[in-house]
């Protein structure tokens, strides 16, 4: 039986079943050298089973390799991490200036209608004086 949320019409690829493609992306950063390599070695050559029960086993083997292109070295990251605090530094800025420019825009506009409050005023005493 296919279960729900399963489009029955996925072709079968070998590693898989019911249609499901066993593939995915996982990424483990490690602390230390001894580690990552314990793992590389470890997991080299050997195969992700999935097990549903009452139902025979699924095998795929899986690929073991590292980041060749540095985006997971402490240099990288750290150059990352001073972008993205300048990057929100030069929004914070940005918004501060935008928000004393409407201030300001805003503080005119109240003064432009208290002049012109002031000028219907001085019409209507002048009104009612003659």
């Amino acid at each position: 039986a296919i279960s729900s949320g399963i489009n029955a019409e996925w072709p079968l690829r070998p590693g898989s079943q019911f249609g499901i493609p066993l593939t995915f992306n996982a990424y483990i950063q490690y602390q230390n050298y001894t580690s990552f390599k314990a793992a590389m070695s470890g997991l080299k050559g050997k195969q992700l089973m999935r097990l549903f029960p009452g139902q025979k086993p699924t095998f795929s083997p899986f690929v073991v390799d590292y980041d060749r292109t540095g985006f997971m070295t402490d240099k990288i990251h750290k150059a990352r991490k001073i972008e993205r605090e300048r990057a929100a530094e030069e929004a914070k800025r940005k918004h501060e200036a935008y928000m004393k420019q409407q201030s300001e825009l805003m503080a005119k506009q109240i003064e432009k209608q208290k002049r012109k409050r002031r000028k219907l005023e001085e019409k209507k005493m002048a009104a009612k004086k003659s």
